[in-house]
């Protein structure tokens, strides 16, 4: 009887290591595959992670790419090997057990040929931490907006100067070798700087320059010029009799200046009359004149309208008085 119940169990057992190995081995193979390239660096090395979403419906899946920039912290250690030391074994600093374990340079989704049909994401990283440690898993959702796990690629990041040792610094060149170029250089640009400025001081006295020639002009024609301005402005139609008045007199004090060799720049109109009558005009001319610079100066100063046209048959009794002066001087003259 004994025996026989020893041969049931293990005809039990067998039948269920058959059913063990022909039934399912463990869970079915994730739609993600991570790799990571290269497996083995050193502190700042760009490591380029990439995830690959497979299957059905791959392009609905969801991979929460990190922003450039964003830090992951290194996970428990949980060997000597992520076990951070410090030189010598002495345990690490805790300045440097709070350093990121890599830094986030760039994420993107990329296509590729050889990946069609399916969703693929590249994250660039870099380590700033030495040992072996499994790849930040980054958060992959399904279609179905199931959460995908799937195998973490590992990576060892070995330090720049792993002997400690100081790195031979090269030197700075030395000058000497340079000294003659040095001084070669700047004779070179003396010589151009002497010559730029000698090419300037022959083109400069190669331009003639001549001397315009003054032409006089004589002063009655300087007079009548200015009384044909003033007619052309037609002041006494625009009521501007004051301003008419002031311009007529400022021109015959500036050709009886001219003409006579007298300061009648800031003369009265009075003090006028009596340079000019001064054996320059006739008696009738003088007249004239009194009447003129009479009309002028109550024009000028006080609340007085000329009657219609009297200023502009002043222009007419100027020039007739600055004609006889002019003739008058030019018989003395001869």
């Amino acid at each position: 009887m004994r025996t026989v119940v020893q041969v049931l169990l293990a005809s039990c057992a067998l039948a269920l290591s058959g059913c063990g190995a022909g039934g399912p081995t463990g869970a079915p193979p994730s739609p993600v595959h991570a790799t990571a390239a290269p497996g083995r660096c050193t502190i700042g090395t760009p490591v380029e992670y990439r995830l690959v979403v497979s299957g059905l419906r791959a392009d609905e899946a969801k991979i929460e790419l990190p922003q450039k920039g964003a830090k992951f912290s290194a996970p428990p250690a949980r060997d000597a090997r992520e076990q951070p030391a410090a030189s010598g074994g002495a345990p690490a600093r805790k300045d440097a057990a709070q350093l990121p374990l890599c830094v986030v340079r760039e994420a993107a989704y990329v296509k590729d040929a050889n990946d069609a049909g399916k969703k693929v994401a590249v994250i660039t990283l870099a380590f700033l931490r030495t040992g072996s440690f499994e790849l930040p898993e980054i958060t992959v959702t399904g279609a179905d907006g199931v959460r995908v796990g799937y195998a973490l690629p590992r990576i060892t990041v070995d330090p720049v100067n792993p002997s400690k040792e100081f790195q031979e610094i090269v030197p700075p060149r030395e000058f000497g070798g340079y000294r003659a170029r040095m001084y070669l250089l700047a004779l070179l640009a003396l010589a151009l700087i002497a010559a730029g400025a000698f090419a300037w001081r022959r083109y400069r006295h190669a331009i003639p320059v001549y001397d315009a020639e003054v032409v006089p002009v004589a002063p009655l024609d300087g007079f009548l010029e200015a009384l044909a301005a003033l007619k052309a402005e037609r002041l006494e139609e625009r009521g501007m009799n004051k301003e008419l008045a002031a311009k007529i007199l400022h021109a015959l004090r500036t050709f009886a200046g001219a003409q006579c060799g007298i300061d009648a720049t800031e003369m009265t109109g009075s003090e006028l009359f009596t340079a000019l009558g001064k054996g320059l005009l006739d008696r009738p001319d003088m007249d004239r004149l009194a009447e003129c610079l009479g009309l002028w100066d109550l024009s000028r100063f006080a609340e007085f309208k000329a009657p219609a046209g009297a200023l502009a048959r002043s222009l007419d009794c100027a020039e007739s008085v600055a004609r006889a002066i002019a003739g008058r001087r030019r018989d003395e003259r001869v």
